[in-house]
């Protein structure tokens, strides 16, 4: 029978609406509280405008000084791209550099590309004395060179001294057209302190300008005492916007108030403003002076008052915290102490009732215990607010493989997969935070011994009294052997559908002996057929088209001769069966030879190059309707008289050559505008048509635009006319094109077809080497080889399909290779050092780069789980790479400790080829492998010039290594 409430006696207590409301007029005076506020918002706004001002200060002088160097980039831009400086006679452009440094300052020098950068030009010395080859005379102006010539773009200095000068400098290095040279053009930091100081700051305010080592380069109060010191900005931290003002110690030891403005025109540049703190402080806080005084008396009285009240209710509030504490972590096996009464009514009913609630939720707590701790079902609870278990029963302590007590406590990610961690963890904050009613999923946990468990998961969240989830309740399924089922299904057919879908490639295989023909089904997509369909000779042949039944006949016979050369490639068209239409195919095979040489089979693959063909006549029916086009459009009208030597060009032409309509131009002026690899070709084939009996003359050449110093193709022709018929040449009237677009677009589309055709190709090269290559005698050994090297061939391409083919980063691919060893993936006992380790700096990798070290380091994996540091308890691998610009490559070490072999192998295995054929023929690299007692050490280098081109010339025709056996 249940017991009746009875409610306390609240005869002469005082109700807790009498206590709060007592308390609340002593402590919340409403005026005390809106004239702070208001005080406080008025002191915002002062705070505001300061800081604002000081940003807006420091964003006009970023401006100025980007402007600055903004002109001096452009003139070192300039004389860089001068034709005048491949001129033997160097003296006009001295003359231009001289009118340069006249006007902004400064000092031009020119330096070389090569070894130790000799000096070419320096306008500091006298006119006619040349520099004799001195190398660049200073380190900073060195490294600032290699750095121009490395990336072929006008690059900026820090600050330094100036040759022949005491003035401390910054120069600009911009690199000729052809990179053969380097124009160094020097600016006085002096310039930039003129120009802080003509900004018109204020009388208290101070500028400066930093260069990317927090170095003053110039300031506006004392340039000279200033000058190459350390700025305050290094005190702001990485992190430190722009714009937003901060505190620091200006250079006289007074607290002062400071802006950042980044430069944009010079990376790593910043602009300072700063006033003084005192001034800022001074804008804000005469506001609160008033406030603070008499609101401190007020607030005095009223805290007074408010605690000689809270002390005739702190006991029981603090007892009644306690309790409800206690009760909230769940009931002990020890009664608690009964509560003390209390004065207040409310107080006493609440404790009554508290009492009872108690012994109710120890009740049903046990029996909610019996039932968790007895399921066969693995069940556990975890808090919302930590993502740790507060209680986990047999069965779930039994699938995790671990005590029950070392699970109590730990955050849920602990023992849950990295690849699954994500999506798990953003599920179950989406249910703490109540934003879903429940959580279902699957996931896997790993198990102390590294093993992984596939389980699902469905979770609800148990609500405290507000409606708000405190912790969770799980129960978790055990479905490992259905994933591991379903995986292995997934991986028999992964190389060969992979290979297909990649490449778009169908698959073929014929057997003599046995008479099986057997298509994939992108093959039967491919003839336009259903899978299935049962094939024949015939049949085939009439959906070839009739032009080409003959070269294919002529192919099969071809394949059935052992004698013949061993290429099998032919491309044919046919009528698709399911619509009739006409597609070109590109087949690829092989023979299958058996006892004697002789051929029992042959199996290739089929590829619908249909779209490629086409796009190939489209672009040359495009490009004949471009010649026509220019015939007609009279683009850039020129005429030019043999005899006299003189040129009349339209104004459009002008444009083109970006010279002055106004100005006649001379034969000499036109030929200095084409560029020197072409102006010798341009000059015989114009001697070649006036000397001959040609009507017509017509050439495309590279020039460099005089108006910006561009680099364009244009296509030129023209006619000549001869008096008397037969005659010599009198005049030669033509037109003249821009088609550096069109000679871009044609480059780009090459390199295009070339990619393609490169990726179908190597992807067969590397499933028909792993098939013809790995050894046969252990088929589930050769299952494991073949699957592990074209699932490396996955990896990567998934890797690299994320980023749309742009590269990949070395670090990624390397941890997908040895991911089952990483420290972050193991379960081992704590202590215990990783099995990989993994250093290097981040580097990109292009595609071709990023497949050819992937199947280098599956294969180094592959050695060293099966024989080597990983296939034995405490082996470690020590992979670490580093990026070598002093030679030119990206250098690879792979070491291995504690490995049970110490010798070579006695035999060259199809690894190694794959390593030699991906690092040394693929990639230009090279390879050297030494067995010390502890285990293999292999040095591998790459060209850095090969890592982030895909398409350097000559790569993508390369194999990615040789299918023929050794």
């Amino acid at each position: 029978m249940p017991r009746r409430h009875v409610a306390p006696d609240r005869q002469g207590r005082v109700g807790l609406a009498g206590h709060l409301l007592a308390l609340v007029l002593a402590v919340l005076v409403p005026s005390l509280a809106l004239g702070g506020a208001t005080a406080w918002h008025l002191a915002g706004l002062y705070r505001t405008a300061f800081e604002n001002r000081l940003s807006d200060n420091a964003r006009a002088l970023a401006l100025a000084i980007d402007g600055e160097f903004e002109t001096f980039q452009t003139a070192a831009l300039a004389l860089a791209s001068s034709p005048l400086l491949r001129l033997e006679d160097i003296r006009p452009f001295r003359a231009w550099a001289v009118a340069i440094t006249t006007r902004l300052g400064g000092t031009v020098t020119v330096h070389d590309a090569s070894a130790g950068h000799p000096m070419i030009l320096n306008t500091m010395l006298p006119d006619g004395a040349p520099p004799a080859g001195q190398p660049a005379n200073h380190r900073t102006t060195a490294e600032l060179i290699e750095r121009s010539l490395l990336t072929r773009q006008t690059t900026v200095s820090n600050l330094i001294d100036s040759h022949g000068s005491d003035q401390p400098m910054i120069a600009i290095a911009a690199p000729t057209l052809d990179a053969q040279a380097v124009v160094v053009l020097s600016m006085p930091a002096e310039r930039l302190a003129r120009l802080l100081t003509d900004q018109g700051l204020s009388r208290e305010a101070t500028a400066a300008v930093t260069d990317q080592h927090s170095h003053i380069v110039a300031h506006a109060r004392d340039q000279n005492r200033f000058v190459g010191t350390k700025s305050v900005e290094s005190q702001a931290g990485d992190g430190i916007e722009a714009v937003r003002p901060f505190q620091s110690s200006g250079a006289d030891g007074a607290p002062a108030l400071y802006a950042l403005r980044r430069l944009r025109r010079v990376p790593g540049w910043t602009v300072i403003v700063g006033e003084p703190l005192a001034a800022y402080r001074a804008s804000w806080q005469r506001p609160l002076l008033v406030f603070l005084v008499g609101g401190s008396v007020a607030l005095g009285l009223g805290i007074g008052l408010a605690a000689a009240l809270g002390r005739r209710i702190r006991r029981p509030v603090q007892a009644l915290l306690q309790r409800a504490d206690a009760v909230a972590h769940g009931p002990s096996p020890n009664l608690p102490a009964p509560l003390p009464p209390s004065p207040v009514a409310e107080f006493e009913e609440l404790r009554i009732a508290m009492e009872r609630a108690d012994a109710a939720l120890r009740a049903g707590e046990a029996e909610f215990r019996a039932a968790f701790e007895q399921s066969a079902v693995p069940m556990q609870q975890t808090d919302c607010a930590t993502g740790c278990f507060l209680r986990v029963n047999r069965a779930f302590a039994q699938l995790l493989d671990r005590p029950a007590e070392s699970l109590i406590g730990r955050a849920f990610t602990e023992v849950t997969h990295p690849d699954d961690r994500e999506t798990d963890l953003a599920g179950f904050w989406r249910m703490a935070r109540g934003e879903v009613p429940s959580y279902q999923g699957e996931k896997r946990f790993i198990r102390p011994d590294g093993s992984v468990r596939w389980a699902r998961i469905a979770s609800s969240p148990v609500r405290d009294s507000e409606g708000r989830p405190v912790r969770t309740m799980a129960v978790v399924m055990d479905v490992t052997a259905q994933r591991e089922a379903e995986l292995a299904h997934r991986n028999s057919e992964a190389w060969m559908r992979l290979a297909q879908e990649a490449g778009g490639i169908g698959t073929w295989d014929a057997n003599y002996e046995t008479k099986t023909w057997r298509w994939s089904d992108q093959n039967y997509r491919i003839w336009g057929l259903e899978p299935g369909t049962m094939l024949a000779r015939p049949f085939l042949l009439s959906l070839v088209h009739p032009d080409d039944r003959a070269a294919v006949e002529a192919q099969e016979a071809h394949a059935l001769d052992p004698n013949s050369p061993q290429a099998l490639e032919l491309e044919f068209r046919i009528r698709r069966a399911s619509d009739g239409a006409e597609r070109r195919l590109a087949s690829v095979g092989e023979r299958i030879l058996g006892a004697g040489g002789r051929v029992i089979g042959h199996r290739g693959v089929i590829q619908d190059v249909t779209e490629r063909h086409q796009a190939a006549e489209a672009l040359r029916h495009s490009e004949e309707r471009l010649r026509l086009a220019q015939e007609a459009g009279g683009i850039g009208s020129w005429e030019w008289d043999p005899l006299a030597n003189t040129h009349y060009w339209s104004e459009s032409c002008h444009h083109l050559y970006g010279t002055d309509p106004t100005q006649p131009i001379t034969d000499e002026a036109w030929r200095a505008l084409i560029l020197d690899e072409d102006r010798a070709r341009v000059t015989a084939a114009m001697k070649a048509a006036l000397s001959g009996n040609a009507s017509a003359w017509e050439t495309e050449f590279r020039i460099t635009r005089a108006r910006d110093g561009a680099v364009r193709w244009l296509n030129s022709r023209g006619s000549l006319l001869r008096e008397p018929p037969g005659g010599p040449v009198v005049r030669v009237v033509g037109v003249a094109i821009d088609v550096t677009e069109r000679r871009a677009a044609e480059e780009r589309l090459r390199l295009l077809a070339r990619e393609v055709d490169h990726r179908a190709k190597n992807s067969l090269a590397v499933v028909q080497a792993a098939l013809r290559l790995t050894p046969k005698e252990d088929a589930a050994r050769y299952a494991q080889a073949v699957e592990g090297r074209v699932n490396a061939l996955a990896r990567v391409h998934s890797l690299l399909a994320q980023t749309r083919w742009s590269g990949t980063r070395l670090q990624l691919l390397a941890e997908g290779e040895l991911a089952p060893f990483l420290p972050a993936r193991q379960a081992a006992p704590a202590g215990q050092a990783p099995r990989v380790v993994l250093e290097g700096p981040s580097v990109l990798l292009g595609p071709s780069a990023a497949q050819s070290i992937s199947m280098a380091l599956h294969e180094l994996a592959t050695n060293a789980t099966k024989h080597g540091a990983l296939s034995v308890p405490g082996g470690v691998v020590h992979l670490s790479w580093a990026l070598d610009h002093a030679a030119g490559v990206l250098r690879m070490r792979w070491e291995e400790s504690g490995s049970p072999v110490g010798a070579p192998p006695e035999r060259r295995g199809f690894g190694s080829r794959v390593m030699e054929g991906t690092i040394r023929d693929q990639l230009g690299g090279m390879i050297r492998r030494d067995w010390t007692p502890t285990g293999l050490h292999c040095v591998m280098e790459v060209p850095l010039s090969r890592l982030a081109s895909d398409l350097d010339e000559g790569a993508s025709d390369r194999p990615l290594f040789s299918l023929v056996k050794e």
